[in-house]
């Protein structure tokens, strides 16, 4: 019985942990590029900050997540072919 309630117990917080993580992500458009990648990314409240993404360039959709030390992460947003 107290095998079963743990193993539920940690699939419960391996499951929170990965939704949290996805529900931190938000979506930025490069602001600032430098010819080959972007520096700079605007948030939906237009509040810019740094970033460095290969290839991007001004106008691309970025996912973007913060990190714990307060950097913010980007890659490309993928578009779903119609």
């Amino acid at each position: 019985m107290l095998q079963k309630l743990t193993k539920t117990l940690v699939g419960t917080m391996a499951v929170l942990c990965v939704v949290s993580t996805l529900a931190l992500a938000e979506e930025m458009t490069c602001s600032q590029d430098d010819g080959k990648n972007c520096l700079m990314a605007k948030d939906a409240d237009n509040q810019e900050v740094k970033v460095m993404v290969l290839g991007a360039k001004v106008g691309d959709k970025l996912v973007c997540v913060e990190k714990d030390d307060g950097t913010v992460v980007c890659r490309p947003a993928v578009m779903m072919p119609k």
